[in-house]
């Protein structure tokens, strides 16, 4: 009996040892989780106060001159495809001249500077953009009347051009100089092929996503609807370098720009070229080339 009473106290003696060391263990535990929370709430509002203090100075940066701006900008255009068909050829019988030219275009949009550093800032932009070319086609075989076809090609985009911008300042003026990369989405496009011989005219025009033809001849029109399983000659989407410079003096932006396309159009490329490289020719590809001449004002 006295054996088993001290073995008994053994064990409450063991035991009690092991309820404190839990307890101290809880407690730790439970300070460190507070010391946790109190370094969270610490950050959580350090966090806070700095969201607040960057917002207040960008408030402020708004309505400075060297805050972000927002702008309004209109520019004339003149736009080319790269696929260019300038020829002359004599034939003997006939001569065939080819020319293609510039299309007179527009674009049209708002654009928004965000500040960097001081001579550092992002030109973002969104616009409306026409694009396309014009050719020109005469054929006069045997002295005869010159047959003469005339072609137009219209896409209009919706562009975002993305571009970092460099900056010279001046006393109340500055220069910008703006590179980087644009991209375009489709929206509508046309071709229109007119055929003059003699007195008589006759003119086709195809809306390029929807495959509907509109067909007159010497003033009477007609008009038809895609065929079945129509597929669209030219991509809606679009991509490549923008370059421009740009002038500003206090609300006034005025500026020139080129547009390079870095992405052939046409949806059959890829079969093209394979065609023409086993034919042993070479394959352009189809890319936009735009100038623009913009003048904008600056809030």
């Amino acid at each position: 009996m006295l054996f088993l009473k001290k073995l008994q106290q053994v064990h409450e003696s063991i035991f009690q040892k092991f309820v404190f060391e839990i307890r101290n263990v809880i407690k730790n535990k439970k300070f460190q989780i507070i010391i946790q929370m109190k370094k969270f709430l610490f950050s959580l509002i350090a966090l806070i106060c700095s969201i607040a203090t960057a917002s207040a100075q960008l408030v402020s940066a708004a309505s400075d001159r060297s805050g972000v701006r927002f702008g309004v900008r209109g520019s004339f255009a003149l736009s080319k495809l790269s696929q260019g068909l300038n020829s002359d050829v004599n034939l003997g019988i006939a001569n065939l001249s080819l020319k293609d030219h510039s299309l007179p275009a527009f674009a049209a949009g708002c654009a928004l500077d965000i500040p960097v550093l001081e001579s550092f800032h992002f030109n973002i932009e969104l616009k409306y953009a026409m694009k396309g070319q014009k050719s020109m086609a005469t054929t006069k075989i045997l002295g005869n009347e010159a047959i003469k076809v005339e072609s137009f090609t219209r896409i209009g985009y919706i562009e975002v051009p993305v571009q970092p911008q460099f900056r010279l300042l001046f006393n109340n003026s500055n220069l910008n100089f703006n590179v980087g990369p644009y991209f375009g989405f489709g929206l509508h496009g046309q071709s229109k092929i007119t055929t003059t011989t003699g007195n008589e005219t006759t003119s086709q025009k195809t809306l390029l996503y929807t495959g509907r033809t509109i067909t007159s001849k010497n003033g009477d029109s007609d008009s038809h609807k895609s065929e079945p399983g129509y597929k669209a000659p030219i991509s809606r989407f679009d991509m490549g370098m923008a370059l421009n410079v740009a002038y500003e003096i206090e609300f006034l932006h005025i500026g020139v720009g080129y547009e390079i396309g870095t992405r052939d159009i046409r949806k059959d490329g890829k079969d093209q070229r394979d065609l023409a490289e086993s034919l042993g020719q070479n394959y352009t590809p189809l890319k936009n080339r735009t100038f623009y001449a913009t003048i904008g004002v600056n809030f």
